[in-house]
């Protein structure tokens, strides 16, 4: 299905005249998605994941596609095309905040057709400015990423225009969408109205960080080793050469430098070497603007959407899985580290023969050069950015947004979908955990526990809790969960019952039979005294046998009923 631009209903908009006639005709206003829950903050440097994925608003809904499902490791996400006014579709917003994660739409100027756009921007400031975040607050998402790639036709005295709108689209938005909204200016165009990219914080730009208070910028991979000095220094230094000093609530953190998964100007080429600039980028103090991160789906799409098992979709998740939060390393991600005896890199250790591995010449990106630095061996994207915690209350379904077969309740009720309202993968992964889309209790998948361990119902972490009081409330929790037979004999008393690590019960543990062979298990528990976060999952027993496989279809945990009533 192609995507629309009319007014009645605009999935995005080609021109400001368009956005504005949007407005002055009646427009079908839809529902607002899920407002974003709470969930801690990060303290250290942030991640911000730039979609970029085949121009956007293209999830196919009657076929298995392309979903993002690593929210937890998330700081930001925008929602990137190349349509003037891009806003976030309603199905992505749904999926960002339902993990507590801001997302961003984009308004784009590029080429010379959009020369008489930005001059209409800054001549009507006012008017776009509002709006732009009536089109935020209608929709219901958080912000925008302000990317000028075109000279402003009337150089400095343009740019200081430029510079006055962002600050009313700052204060627009704060009006209507809240303190928290976001603002972020894409290194692009300097202080006197040049297409000039700096790749790094400088006099020439700092205006704009000042304004925006967020701040893109590539990483120029020749400048890699020299990009650390002078990210740490400018905010103090370049910065106050050129302009008045930044507001106090910007830092080297609300500096995101850019990673293009596909290898384009980055440092190491990409891909599984994306660790090579991230190792620069941690040195360097900033935060992480990553782009295009379905490049593991969209470069071997065909792969993906037409072969079967680990040449079709579960081919892509292992990828993808890897890219985030590791596993084995895909052959040609081992990097060559210099000897101490000689400049020449060493020769890396052999790989595993029976791992498997994608082809080496799919994982070498464009850009690619050899080890100029002593980089570490391959580490994915959650080792600098682990996944955060998130409060109560907490559920999932693992459904990844996308499946073979559609499930309701346990019964298989149709065929392939993509849709990111259902995505609920909220978990981060584990080597004895993996999804399956044979069989699931809703959505399209569910999660496989492979258990080794008999009886004694070892621990299966699946998500960090967090608690803010010392004397946290009584939680109820619960578990659908079925026996993958003929993994496990029908006659196995399998048992899956939701837990905190080192928790000691207190009360009844409820069992339900439920529809197509899945099961339910509630809990009632008292937590330990404590604040900060612990691990929630499930403990598995077998009875008796000693391997098995067990599927996971929705888990959750609240507090107590009785607790919210009084």
């Amino acid at each position: 299905m192609a995507p629309t631009s009319t007014a009645a209903h605009a999935e995005y908009f080609t021109s400001l005249a368009a956005l504005a006639s949007y407005f002055d005709h009646p427009h079908a206003v839809p529902l607002k998605p899920l407002p974003a829950r709470r969930r801690p903050a990060r303290s250290g440097p942030r991640l911000l994941v730039c979609h970029d994925y085949k121009g956007g608003y293209n999830d196919p809904p009657d076929a298995m596609g392309y979903t993002f499902n690593f929210w937890p490791c998330v700081d930001t996400f925008i929602y990137f095309s190349h349509y003037r006014v891009a806003p976030p579709p309603a199905s992505w917003i749904t999926a960002a905040h339902r993990e507590g994660v801001p997302i961003l739409g984009t308004l784009i100027f590029e080429w010379d057709e959009s020369k008489p756009d930005i001059s209409l921007l800054t001549s009507r400031g006012r008017l776009y400015a509002s709006l732009l975040a009536r089109l935020a607050h209608e929709r219901g998402f958080d912000g925008w990423l302000l990317n000028v790639e075109v000279a402003l036709p009337g150089g400095r005295a343009h740019a200081e225009k430029l510079l006055e709108w962002i600050g009313e689209l700052k204060s627009e938005m704060r009006a209507l969408v809240g303190e928290d909204a976001q603002v972020i200016w894409y290194d692009s165009v300097t202080d006197a109205g040049h297409l000039a990219w700096q790749d790094r914080l400088c006099a020439a730009n700092a205006p704009f960080f000042a304004a925006a208070g967020k701040f893109v910028r590539d990483m120029d991979r020749h400048q890699a080793q020299q990009d650390e000095a002078t990210t740490t220094t400018t905010t103090t230094t370049d910065a106050n050469a050129s302009a008045p000093a930044a507001p106090t609530t910007t830092s080297t953190l609300d500096i995101y430098t850019g990673i293009d998964v596909w290898g384009r100007g980055t440092h190491g080429g990409g891909g599984f070497k994306s660790h090579w600039a991230l190792d620069h980028i941690r040195a360097a103090g900033t935060s992480t603007a990553l782009f295009a991160p379905a490049w593991t789906w969209e470069s071997q799409e065909e792969r993906w959407t037409e072969g079967q098992g680990q040449e079709g979709w579960e081919g892509w998740w292992a990828r993808e899985r890897r890219f985030w939060i590791g596993g084995r390393t895909p052959l040609g991600t081992e990097v060559p580290r210099p000897s101490a005896s000689s400049p020449s890199p060493s020769v890396p250790p052999p790989e595993d023969e029976n791992e498997e591995q994608p082809d080496l010449d799919l994982e070498l990106m464009p850009g690619f050069f050899p080890a100029l630095c002593n980089h570490t061996p391959y580490r994915p994207i959650a080792h600098f950015h682990p996944a955060l915690p998130t409060y109560l209350p907490f559920s999932t379904t693992f459904c990844p947004g996308t499946g073979r077969h559609t499930f309701a309740r346990g019964e298989k009720v149709g065929g392939a979908w993509t849709d990111m309202v259902k995505q609920d993968l909220n978990v981060m992964m584990g080597d004895v955990t993996s999804l399956y889309l044979e069989d699931a209790w809703e959505g399209g998948a569910s999660f496989k526990v492979v258990r080794a361990n008999g009886e004694d119902g070892t621990f299966v972490g699946l998500r960090e809790i967090a608690f803010d009081s010392e004397d946290p409330d009584p939680v109820e929790a619960e578990v659908v969960f079925k026996p993958l037979v003929p993994a496990l004999p029908e006659s196995v008393n399998v048992t899956v019952v939701p837990a905190f690590l080192e928790e000691e019960w207190e009360g009844e543990v409820d069992e339900e039979e439920l529809e197509n062979g899945w099961r339910r298990i509630r809990a009632r528990f008292q937590p330990g005294k404590k604040t900060g976060t612990v691990m929630f999952g499930v403990r598995v027993r077998l009875g008796g046998v000693g391997a098995g496989e067990v599927l996971l279809g929705a888990l959750s945990v609240r507090k107590c009923q009785c607790v919210q009533e009084n």
